[in-house]
C-alpha cells in the first residue's frame, strides 16, 4: 500500500490556476495598451462614432441570430434510421452490499499484512501505525460486525 500526498493534486490545481492567471492579465494589459495606441489620435466625436457603429452592428447581429433569420435552423444530414429496438447497456449485477465490505476489508488487511515482508514496508507500516494507532483493530471489528449481520 502507497502513502501518497494527498495536496499534491491541489498544490498542481493552483500552480495551474496562478499561471493561467498571469496570462489572463498579461493578454488583458496588452489589450488595453493597444486600443489606447489606435484610439490615441482619435477625436471624442470619432470614438462616439465607432462606439455607436460597434453597439448597433453588434445588436443586429445578435438580433438576426436569435430569431433564427440569419441562418437555416434546419440541418441537412440525410436520413437517418432509427432501429425498431433498442437495447441499452446491459447493467451489472446488484453487489450485495455486505459480500462488498467484506471484501474491501480483506483487500486492506492483506495490504496491510504484504508490508512485513520488506524493510521499506514494515518503516511505511510502522508510520501507519503511529498515524492511524488503532487502524488494524477497527478493520477487524469492523470485520466482526458484517459477519454478525
Amino acid at each position: 500500500m502507497v502513502v501518497k500526498d494527498k495536496n499534491i493534486g491541489k498544490k498542481a490545481a493552483e500552480a495551474v490556476r496562478g499561471k493561467l492567471s498571469n496570462l489572463a492579465n498579461r493578454v488583458q494589459r496588452s489589450w488595453a495598451e493597444w486600443m489606447s495606441r489606435i484610439t490615441a489620435k482619435m477625436s471624442r466625436r470619432s470614438l462616439y462614432i465607432a462606439l455607436a457603429v460597434f453597439v448597433l452592428t453588434g445588436t443586429a447581429y445578435n438580433s438576426l441570430v436569435l430569431t433564427g433569420l440569419f441562418g437555416s435552423a434546419e440541418i441537412k444530414s440525410g436520413k437517418i434510421q432509427i432501429p425498431k429496438s433498442v437495447r441499452g447497456p446491459a447493467l451489472p449485477q446488484a453487489i450485495n452490499p455486505i459480500q462488498q465490505g467484506m471484501k474491501d476489508l480483506r483487500i486492506a488487511k492483506a495490504s496491510l499484512d504484504s508490508l512485513r515482508k520488506s524493510k521499506e514496508g514494515r518503516q511505511l507500516l510502522d508510520s501507519i501505525e503511529k498515524i492511524r494507532p488503532g487502524l488494524k483493530d477497527s478493520l477487524s471489528s469492523a470485520a466482526e460486525m458484517i459477519h454478525k449481520h
